[in-house]
C-alpha cells in the first residue's frame, strides 16, 4: 500500500428476482420523474416568455441618468447609469485580516489536503439473469476545496479526514457606490471577474499561515503535504468603470420589478449603452432556456428507459436477449421522448404565446397541405 493511495475491490451478485424488483421500483421512479420533467419543460417556456416580455418592456422604459446627483424625479423608475464603482473602504477578510487597496470584492479560496474516494464498476450478466458487479474503490490524497466526509467511505479505516477548520468565502467592501448612488448587494454579487492577488498584494500573512510564492500555507512542508494541511490564495474584483440598469430606490440601485414581476438588475464592466446590457441579458436568457430544454428532454428520455427496464430484465435469463431488448427499449424511449418534449413545449407555447403558436400551427398545416398537393400531382406522371 502506497502512502498516498490504495485500492479496494468488492464483488457483489444480484439475483434475477432481485433485479426484477429493482426494475419495478425504477418504474415508480420513472413515472414520478416523467411528471416532474414535463412540469419543468412547461415551466421553462413560461419563464422564458416572462423574461423576454420584461426585458422588452424594460428596454422601452429605461432612462439614462447621471451618477451624480441622484434625481428624486426618477424614484421607482428603471434607470441606466455609468461611472466608476468605488467603495468607502476596501474589502477585508475578517477571519484572517487580509485586505488590499481598491478592492470591491475579496474571495479566499481554501483547500485542504485529504483523502478522496472514487469508484468504478463493471457489471456482467450471467446465464439465468443474475448480475455480478466488480467495484474498485480508489483512495488518494489530494487537495480539495470542499470537505470530504471520510466516514461515508466504503473503507473509512486508514482514510480519515479531519474537520476542515476554514472554508472558502467571499466578502464585499462596505459602502459600494456609483457616483451618489448606493449599489445593492444583488448587483455587487454579479461582479465575478476575480483577479488573483499575490501574497505581497494581499498584505501581511493571513493569521496562522505563512506566505509562499502563490499563496499562504498552514502545515509543516508545502513540498510534502500531510492530511489536514491547508493552503489558500486570494482573488479580488477591483474598483472599475461599470454600466448598470436597475431600479432607483431611495438613492440605491436595486432590482427593478417589471409589470409581470420579473426582476431586472444588470451590470457590466465598462461604459456601455443600455441596449447593450439588455441584448446581453436576452442572449443569456436564450441560452438558459435551451439548457433547460435539453435537460428536460434528457430527463424524459431517462424516465421512459426506466419504465421499459423491466422488459430487459425479464428476458435477461439469456444475456444476449437483454442486450437486444435493452437496445429496442432505448429506441422506443427516444421515439417517445422526442414527441413528448415537443408536445409539452407546444402546449406551453399555446398557453404563453397563443398568437405565435397559432401562427406556427397554421404555417405547419399549410406546409403539409402544399406538400401533399405537390405529391399528388407528381404521382400520375411517375406512374405513366
Amino acid at each position: 500500500m502506497a502512502d498516498d493511495q490504495d485500492s479496494f475491490v468488492e464483488t457483489t451478485s444480484t439475483g434475477w428476482l432481485s433485479r426484477i424488483g429493482q426494475s419495478l421500483v425504477g418504474v415508480l421512479v420513472g413515472l414520478i420523474g416523467l411528471v416532474l420533467a414535463i412540469i419543468c419543460l412547461y415551466w421553462n417556456e413560461g419563464r422564458a416568455v416572462d423574461a423576454a416580455t420584461a426585458l422588452k418592456e424594460g428596454l422601452g422604459t429605461v432612462v439614462s441618468v447621471a451618477a451624480s446627483p441622484v434625481n428624486p424625479a426618477r424614484e421607482g423608475k428603471l434607470v441606466h447609469v455609468t461611472g466608476a464603482l468605488e467603495a468607502a473602504a476596501p474589502a477585508r477578510d475578517q477571519a484572517l485580516g487580509v485586505t488590499a487597496p481598491g478592492q470591491l470584492r475579496l474571495r479566499r479560496v481554501v483547500e485542504m489536503y485529504q483523502w478522496t474516494e472514487s469508484k468504478h464498476s463493471q457489471t456482467t450478466t450471467e446465464l439465468g439473469g443474475s448480475e455480478t458487479t466488480r467495484t474498485v474503490y480508489d483512495y488518494r490524497k489530494s487537495w480539495s476545496e470542499s470537505p470530504v466526509a471520510s466516514d461515508q467511505f466504503r473503507i473509512p479505516a486508514g482514510h480519515g479526514n479531519p474537520q476542515m477548520p476554514l472554508r472558502s468565502a467571499t466578502t464585499a467592501a462596505p459602502g459600494i457606490h456609483l457616483g451618489d448612488f448606493r449599489v445593492g448587494a444583488e448587483l455587487v454579487e454579479q461582479l465575478d471577474a476575480f483577479q488573483p492577488l499575490t501574497p505581497d498584494a494581499a498584505g501581511p500573512a493571513a493569521k496562522g499561515f505563512r506566505a509562499g510564492d502563490d499563496g499562504f500555507y498552514r502545515g509543516n512542508d508545502p513540498a510534502n503535504p500531510r492530511v489536514g494541511d491547508l493552503r489558500l490564495h486570494f482573488e479580488a474584483v477591483p474598483s472599475q468603470e461599470v454600466s448598470v440598469v436597475a431600479g432607483q430606490v431611495s438613492g440605491t440601485l436595486a432590482p427593478y420589478n417589471a409589470s409581470n414581476g420579473y426582476e431586472i438588475d444588470l451590470i457590466a464592466p465598462g461604459v456601455k449603452p443600455a441596449a447593450a446590457l439588455f441584448k446581453a441579458a436576452q442572449e443569456d436568457e436564450a441560452i438558459l432556456t435551451w439548457i433547460i430544454r435539453g435537460a428536460g428532454f434528457v430527463g424524459v428520455l431517462v424516465c421512459f428507459m426506466l419504465l421499459f427496464q423491466p422488459l430487459a430484465v425479464v428476458v435477461s435469463v439469456l444475456p444476449f436477449l437483454e442486450t437486444l431488448v435493452g437496445g429496442g427499449a432505448f429506441l422506443l424511449s427516444l421515439g417517445l421522448a422526442i414527441p413528448v418534449t415537443l408536445i409539452t413545449i407546444a402546449v406551453a407555447w399555446v398557453a404563453h404565446r397563443p398568437l405565435l403558436a397559432g401562427a406556427l400551427i397554421v404555417g405547419g398545416l399549410a406546409a403539409m397541405f402544399l406538400l401533399s398537393r405537390a405529391g399528388g400531382k407528381k404521382a400520375p406522371a411517375g406512374a405513366a
